[in-house]
């Protein structure tokens, strides 16, 4: 059977730097979670942003084009009329 001083030994020697060690690595993590987090956020935002706009562009693209096509349609007609 292992004995108290087996114990602690083992415990000092390997469990204690696993938990320094943890510590230590747990704030690096933080440290560089927060700034990355908040890059990643920014460019989500400017995606969307630039996705709206696109397909706003879009939307109008095809309004404009909606709405201007009786239009030609018209002045197609009336000038096939003029040299009837």
């Amino acid at each position: 059977m292992c004995n108290f001083s087996q114990l602690k030994a083992f415990y000092v020697d390997l469990i204690v730097p696993l938990e320094s060690n943890i510590e230590k690595d747990t704030k690096v993590v933080q440290v560089r979670y927060s700034p990355f987090t908040f890059t990643l956020l920014v460019n989500i935002v400017v995606s969307l942003v630039g996705f709206v706009h696109f397909r706003k562009g879009k939307v109008t693209t095809v309004r404009g084009c909606q709405s201007k096509q009786p239009e030609n349609g018209k002045v197609h007609s009336d000038i096939n009329a003029k040299f009837d």
